[in-house]
């Protein structure tokens, strides 16, 4: 691969990653870019009039079509294929491959390898909020979608808004270090005491849950770091932290056409610069109650896409629970289960009105037959607790509140759990 550089440049896992968050419309840092970070072009020959435009910073990187053209970019990457249309690939040399599919047929496809699902129309989208509706009332994710080198695109339209919410951590993976470790803060005898929430291992049981061949079994990161998303051909986003928008994307169909997304409105043509751009990308989501109004607005009415959302507030929730299930999936756990999706894990919660299900920030309750974690969505983190402890975070997250909860559970494991989940940077309620 040629990839002519100026600034800091960037590694192929960087620019993998880079191009996952220019499908997904979710970036990995919590603040908005400073400039556009990816450009992906249609024609080799805008190439240097987006540059001349002013779009590209020392950092952005352009992706365009068989070769460079005449213009060097900052990041000027070449790519064969497509990353527009259904059941195609593209490739960046012979290193990396990226299909793009139609959600409608994904579940009818051997996944092969890293995916980017599209919703190109109004089937794709009906598709999408049936097996989320499925998701909720019976807590079965569709396996295409939890596969661990499958993203959905444009998430933003889809439930997740263009502002922050739930992210992948470093290099697209949740995050699984901290102080949590089998004889660290919360030791055996720490502050959940081996009688209390956390048992043996304290009010987050293990710690954070990782490989049990990652920072080590007693460190401190607990069982483990997470493996590297590169060393599991995981190269992008999982339910990521928003910021959607020109700076984070820019796509220039074949006529020149720029937008955020091959199914978005345009905001305008090669040779308009930033601040035109970002305009008319605010001025399309000002409309809206239910942003981004701009990725999917090529594929799909704004009034249905915006009406089945208000229908739905919980989509973003479902949104993050797909990433913490795809994340523990990667990690060789089965059977996962996700509280409020089916069910809960302390059964005698499932009848209360749930406070968790439209908050997308606060961390997830999953389990499985084994051990229970409470994934916090961003910056992305997962600790794995025993099912105790699972039990009174969930009721912490299904009441909102400690005095709420504890009319449901234990008030000093309330208190044991809330505290040494503080203690870690996570809030339950």
């Amino acid at each position: 691969m040629t990839v002519r550089r100026k600034g800091r440049g960037k590694t192929l896992a960087g620019t993998k990653r880079l191009l996952m968050q220019w499908a997904t419309g979710q970036a990995g840092t919590a603040a908005p870019p400073e400039e556009v970070s990816a450009i992906v072009l249609e024609n080799s020959d805008h190439l240097t009039t987006v540059v001349e435009s002013g779009l590209a910073g020392p950092d952005t990187v352009i992706f365009v079509p068989d070769g460079p053209g005449d213009a060097s970019g900052p990041v000027v990457v070449p790519y064969e294929g497509s990353l527009s249309e259904p059941g195609a690939e593209m490739s960046l040399s012979e290193s990396f491959f990226l299909q793009t599919q139609d959600y409608a047929t994904s579940e009818y496809m051997s996944v092969i390898g890293p995916t980017a699902i599209r919703v190109f129309g109004e089937d794709d989208f009906e598709l999408y909020v049936s097996d989320a509706d499925r998701a909720l009332a019976e807590g079965h994710f569709a396996e295409f979608l939890i596969h661990p080198t499958v993203r959905l695109a444009d998430t933003p339209a889809l439930g997740a808004g263009p502002g922050p919410g739930p992210l992948a951590g470093r290099d697209g993976a949740a995050r699984r270090e901290g102080p949590a470790g089998r004889d660290g803060a919360a030791g055996r005898d720490g502050a959940a005491g081996r009688g209390e929430a956390g048992g043996r291992d304290g009010a987050a049981g293990r710690g954070e849950a990782g490989g049990r061949d990652g920072a080590g079994r007693d460190g401190a990161g607990g069982r483990g770091e997470a493996a590297r998303p590169d060393q599991a051909a995981d190269p992008g986003q999982a339910a990521g932290a928003g910021h959607d928008g020109p700076r984070l994307r820019l796509y220039a169909g074949p006529d020149g056409e720029l937008s955020t997304s091959p199914t978005g409105l345009p905001l305008g043509k090669v040779g308009d610069d930033l601040a035109t751009l970002t305009a008319a990308w605010h001025r399309l989501n000002a409309k809206t109650d239910h942003p981004c109004a701009v990725c999917l607005g090529a594929a799909v009415p704004e009034e249905r896409r915006a009406a089945e959302l208000a229908a739905r507030p919980w989509l973003g929730r479902y949104l993050a629970a797909l990433a913490a299930v795809r994340d523990l999936t990667l990690r060789g756990a089965a059977g996962v289960r996700v509280s409020g999706f089916g069910g809960r894990l302390a059964t005698a919660l499932e009848p209360l009105a749930a406070a968790d299900l439209t908050r997308p920030d606060v961390p997830l309750l999953l389990w499985t037959d084994d051990a229970a974690y409470v994934h916090q969505p961003w910056p992305a983190r997962t600790f794995e607790v025993e099912h105790r402890a699972g039990e009174l975070a969930e009721a912490l997250l299904v009441c909102g509140s400690i005095e709420a909860a504890a009319e449901h559970a234990d008030p000093a494991g309330l208190r044991t759990v809330t505290g040494y989940f503080a203690g870690a940077g996570v809030r339950l309620t």
